[in-house]
């Protein structure tokens, strides 16, 4: 069974999508906020440490993550660095293959022009296996994050 976790980080949530490949199964999608009374480091250090839970949970083998675009006017450097610790996550457990995603990576890996995907993302609509309507817009990313690593 190949189970992907797809991410999608917000400065103050992170949501995480868990994808069973074999059966093209959304197993799981969920949001984690971390509590506001830790400063950034204690932060980074409890989203760490729960991203590596999550994979030993789920038995996570591979993982995608909806990187923030390079040409963003207001670039988060929270955001940043936190894709940067999950990113180091996967590195320290059982991942065996990771990809990062910008907009145009993920809508080539559903071999999709940028505007069709965004547009997908914006409404929620199902097209094909994968039903985005019960979501939000940045768990749809999330989702796709994790059926496009598998891709």
């Amino acid at each position: 069974m190949s189970i992907a976790i797809g991410i999608r980080v917000e400065p103050k949530c992170i949501h995480y999508a868990i994808y069973d490949s074999d059966n093209q199964e959304i197993i799981n999608v969920e949001d984690i906020k971390f509590p506001e009374s830790l400063d950034f480091p204690q932060a980074l250090k409890f989203i760490r440490h729960t991203i590596i839970d999550i994979i030993n949970e789920y038995k996570v083998t591979t993982a995608g993550i909806r990187l923030s675009e390079g040409s963003a006017r207001n670039l988060s450097i929270d955001r940043i660095s936190i894709e940067a610790i999950i990113q180091e996550s996967f590195s320290s457990s059982t991942v065996s293959a990771y990809k990062t995603f910008r907009l145009a990576s993920l809508a080539a890996r559903f071999n999709i022009n940028q505007t069709i995907l965004k547009e997908y993302i914006a409404t929620g609509y199902k097209a094909g296996f994968i039903d985005l309507t019960d979501y939000n817009k940045n768990q749809r990313e999330a989702i796709l994050s994790a059926v496009g690593v598998t891709l």
